[in-house]
């Protein structure tokens, strides 16, 4: 009798427990959904690499330093979301020792996350594609013997990539956010232009 009142008292606690774990889920999936925008402040450096430059058939690669502010919205459906924003990048260049860049690079992303888990867990990790319209603004100095001369070239150029990149969640409203990815040059108006994205940052639900 003593084990039958136990063993009753024990399924009764683990139904309760159970209910209330799933009514917690719930709570959560609702506070989700009423809550779908992000925004995301990320450090985001970018090796851009060419076949050939401007003066040579020689290939070159170089760094840019920048930074990303950006919106997600990830109620599109259990796994898809969408990520909008601008980066900006700097970096002056020396090429050689009469001749120096100085390029300033403003890009517009729009990118689309799909994610490997139906639900928001403490890490969840995606795949993404990204559209990337990127305005580029070259000043070159060449200082030949005797004489300095000054070019300006501003590209508009459109690209594509694709990467992944994962959230870990650090606290309620907080999380850590790590991207990379590989894209190209849609059209020459950079000649066989491609680059790869590095991108960490910290995102807040708003």
């Amino acid at each position: 009798m003593k084990n039958a009142f136990f063993l009753t008292t024990l399924l009764t606690i683990i139904s309760f427990l159970n209910i209330a774990g799933q009514k917690a889920t719930d709570q959560d999936r609702m506070k989700q959904s009423q809550r779908p925008w992000s925004f995301s402040m990320s450090y985001t450096p970018q090796i851009t690499f060419s076949k050939n430059s401007s003066d040579s058939n020689e290939p070159y690669k170089y760094l840019l330093y920048g930074f990303n502010g950006r919106f997600d919205y990830r109620n599109i459906n259990e796994r898809v979301s969408i990520s909008f924003g601008a980066t900006f990048r700097q970096k002056p260049i020396n090429v050689n020792n009469s001749n120096n860049q100085n390029l300033t690079q403003f890009e517009f992303p729009v990118q689309v996350n799909y994610h490997l888990n139906k639900e928001v867990n403490k890490v969840d990790p995606y795949l993404k594609t990204t559209f990337k319209l990127t305005y580029l603004k070259e000043k070159y100095t060449r200082q030949d013997p005797g004489t300095v001369s000054l070019a300006d070239g501003i590209y508009y150029s459109p690209s594509v990539a694709i990467g992944i990149g994962t959230v870990i969640k650090t606290g309620k409203n907080f999380s850590f956010i790590l991207e990379s990815d590989i894209g190209y040059g849609i059209i020459n108006t950079l000649p066989n232009r491609g680059y790869t994205d590095l991108l960490i940052g910290i995102r807040y639900n708003l």
